[in-house]
């Protein structure tokens, strides 16, 4: 059985599919292997019958040690405000990033789950996160606006 000619033509075919490959497949393997996070801060709604929120923040996770918060028994609607700046930012987000930098591409802010009544992101809201040099998380700060609206969601403050 004879063996194809390996011409000049096949040879430049198989440079330019090896070429893509690996343009597409090292920053995928980097970005996947290098997670990122940014913050959120939320306002949750607790009920008399269901006083736990059905999503925990990272922090509360560490210092739980991964067991459900107990939290005291409510006898009206309550709200409550968190933040967590562990969240994973989305693969394919990080994915365009690295392959076409500064592009312009941004990622649009998150949506609330569960018992979320309103959610803020970093990625709406940087004001929520300042970050270092190295881009890590430095601080993470409730914004006042936030802190109103559930003051004023548990009767707190006269609504404006």
């Amino acid at each position: 059985m004879k063996c194809p000619r390996w011409t000049i033509r096949r040879m430049m075919a198989f440079v330019l599919i090896l070429a893509v490959m690996l343009g597409l497949g090292l920053p995928a393997w980097h970005v996947y292997h290098k997670p990122e996070f940014h913050a959120h801060a939320w306002i949750d709604r607790l009920d008399p019958d269901h006083s736990q929120p059905t999503y925990m923040s990272s922090v509360e996770k560490m210092f739980t040690k991964g067991k459900p918060v107990v939290l005291p028994a409510v006898t009206k609607v309550t709200y409550r405000t968190s933040i967590d700046p562990y969240i994973p930012t989305s693969f394919w987000h990080r994915y365009w990033n690295c392959l076409l930098p500064n592009s312009g591409i941004t990622q649009t802010g998150c949506r609330p789950i569960g018992t979320q009544v309103q959610l803020m992101c970093e990625f709406d809201h940087p004001e929520i996160c300042h970050r270092k040099a190295n881009g890590l998380i430095g601080s993470v700060g409730l914004p006042n606006a936030l802190l109103q609206k559930a003051n004023r969601l548990n009767g707190e403050v006269p609504n404006p």
